[in-house]
């Protein structure tokens, strides 16, 4: 079995949930891919090709070739092209991370308005990834008001049970795979324990946690509690599901627990109170694991069967649930009239980490 580091995981799963995104859209047509709508660049083919041209955009800074030049207009590109596209970056991509005799090295790049920035490749790395994750979330926004819908989500979780380390019992496994979730498909890689990317990972969701609450909090009620149509279905019950679920991991790392769900009667201010709360209790734990206690096997059930998970996985699986969650909550605020700040992990590592590999956070 292959120990890879998080963020090869990373690569890896973000290839996995593109291919099942562009599958989930086989079939639609031109008036579908382009219809327009208040959810991120605007239509699913703008918001296909947008994930394909920050991909593209990114790796070319990566390797050099930054002033090459690509339209950010899909000018119509076929679904057909657009995978082909995606798949070629995560080739290139998976050559160019193999070519390199070491990770720790920083990129100086410009940005699209002509900023020059100096960064550590292993946090823009990091950035592409959280970016594809924001971004599946409009997508399956957009594929859920054509009908399509994929069991459960496509959840960091879920990957690891289609390619997993940890194996679950047959009668487990049986049930999910009738639930339509992809199992045992092929053998997993072993995550390598590196507390760094994750304390920064942590970090960031948390200074964009207080972010967004701070923009609610200029909302009335009826903006919070309106229901906008995708994920949980408003700004209130959005924040709230966000809650639970740091509540459930936190839980679950000590003792399982069936997942239960917050009254909806809590106040913003008890929100973001208790999110903090659960943040803080979070990131100490994080600083107590080492490599045999981070492998360390957890029971969780939302519902359904109980899933065996290493402590590593429901790590990951905690801080993209927040990314996702976070791209419907932003989306929402938009549509609301709220002006967002830039919420690209790349920004919390332009503001908190310096351009060596060492860096420093204050978020």
């Amino acid at each position: 079995m292959k120990t890879v580091s998080f963020l090869e995981d990373l690569d890896a799963y973000n290839d996995w949930a593109h291919d099942r995104i562009l599958r989930l859209c086989e079939g639609l047509t031109d008036d579908q891919l382009d219809q327009p709508r208040e959810l991120g660049p605007g239509s699913l083919r703008k918001t296909l090709y947008h994930s394909l041209f920050a991909e593209q955009i990114w790796l070319d800074r990566w390797m050099g070739s930054s002033g090459k030049q690509i339209s950010p207009d899909p000018n119509g590109m076929s679904l057909v092209d657009i995978g082909a596209g995606l798949h070629q970056v995560a080739t290139e991509r998976r050559d160019f991370f193999a070519s390199l005799d070491t990770l720790e090295r920083s990129i100086t790049y410009r940005a699209l308005k002509g900023e020059e920035y100096t960064n550590p490749l292993n946090e823009l790395r990091l950035h592409v990834a959280n970016h594809a994750i924001h971004h599946r979330a409009q997508l399956l926004g957009y594929l859920k008001s054509f009908g399509r819908t994929v069991p459960a989500g496509l959840d960091y979780l879920f990957f690891r049970l289609a390619k997993p380390v940890v194996h679950q019992e047959q009668d487990a496994s049986d049930a999910l795979a009738s639930f339509g979730l992809e199992m045992n498909t092929a053998e997993g890689n072993r995550l390598r324990w590196d507390a760094r990317p994750i304390q920064h990972y942590f970090a960031y969701q948390d200074w964009m946690q207080t972010t967004i609450f701070e923009l609610a909090f200029s909302q009335p009620a009826e903006s919070l509690d309106r229901d906008f149509g995708m994920g949980p279905g408003s700004i209130r019950k959005t924040l709230l599901h966000m809650l639970d679920a740091e509540r459930w991991w936190l839980q679950n790392w000590e003792v399982p627990k069936v997942w239960e769900s917050s009254p909806e009667t809590l106040t913003l201010d008890q929100l973001m109170e208790e999110s903090r709360r659960c943040a803080t209790k979070r990131n100490a734990f994080i600083k107590s694991l080492d490599a045999t206690s981070a492998d360390r096997i957890v029971i969780v059930s939302a519902g359904g069967p109980p899933i065996k998970v290493m402590v590593h996985e429901s790590l990951i699986q905690l801080a993209m649930h927040a990314t996702h969650h976070r791209a419907q909550v932003i989306n929402m605020l938009r549509q609301v009239g709220v002006t967002c700040p830039p919420s690209d992990y790349v920004a919390w590592v332009r503001k908190f980490v310096g351009p060596n590999t060492s860096g420093t956070s204050n978020g």
